[in-house]
């Protein structure tokens, strides 16, 4: 397009130059007969006709103005019509890119995690100590090879029901941690993982936790990557909290997990 444009400018150039040419043979003629006044009143004596022809108006297109007005509405046409198709040819590959993303994503390893309900149990004397297990499963799906880099399932017991800020330094010093049989590469159509947290409470801790004074903290971090070789991680965080007492005021005995936290400790990427 722009190789036209410029052609076109040099033969309207080139078309302006030659009423320039023939005007200014004219006025060479002109300048031999007023030399030659005797000859030319002689030889050749004007007609009406020709004398109005000489004094007429120009045409439009011996005006350089008019060009320039022509030359700038061509520029003008082939700048708006590359900018519409750098527009198009940007939308296509905006079009390529998102149908690509999606493609991979379709394709790629997810791992999700689950957390399993939980009810503690009170130990049998006031002395002992009972067992307690949260239970949870880890997901792999997909139709490609997951490569796992890390794991780490961690729960802690405190009177506070706010976030916690996890660093991996203070997530090993959590009171229980987790354990599941996560391969260090999982293909595709890996059967679901399950996991358990084991712990012990005692009689008074169980009965702060089911009064609502104590609060369990469930944390997960999964560390990944595919054949994108992107890092990628699943992180969850949740809260135990009991449901309290009944109307007659006695412990209803079982409670419920929920997610909480910022946006990026609980994500999928």
């Amino acid at each position: 397009m722009k190789r036209r444009v410029i052609l076109v400018c040099i033969l309207a150039v080139g078309f302006f130059a030659q009423p320039n040419k023939s005007a200014s043979q004219n006025a060479g003629g002109t300048e031999q007969q007023a030399g030659n006044p005797a000859s030319a009143q002689d030889n050749h004596k004007p007609t009406a006709n020709e004398h109005a022809t000489k004094v007429s108006t120009p045409q439009w297109y011996t005006s350089s103005e008019w060009w320039l007005v022509i030359i700038a509405a061509l520029t003008g046409i082939a700048i708006a019509y590359q900018a519409r198709e750098m527009a198009r040819a940007t939308n296509v590959m905006q079009r390529q890119a998102v149908l690509l993303e999606h493609q991979i994503n379709k394709e790629r390893a997810h791992i999700r995690f689950e957390i399993k309900s939980f009810d503690p149990k009170y130990p049998e004397t006031e002395e002992d100590n009972a067992l307690q297990e949260i239970n949870f499963s880890v997901k792999v799906f997909g139709t490609a090879y997951a490569f796992i880099d890390s794991s780490d399932f961690a729960a802690k017991i405190t009177d506070s029901d706010e976030f916690i800020e996890i660093e991996p330094s203070v997530l090993k010093e959590w009171d229980f941690w987790g354990f599941a049989t996560v391969p260090d590469i999982a293909p595709p159509g890996t059967p679901i993982i399950e996991g358990e947290t084991p712990f012990t409470l005692t009689r008074f801790e169980v009965d702060s936790l089911f009064h609502g004074k104590s609060f369990i903290h469930f944390s997960v971090k999964i560390l990944y990557h595919d054949f994108t070789q992107i890092q990628r991680e699943t992180r969850a965080y949740y809260l135990w909290t009991s449901r309290g007492l009944n109307k007659q005021g006695k412990v209803i005995g079982y409670g419920s997990w929920k997610k909480i936290g910022p946006p990026e400790a609980n994500r999928e990427t």
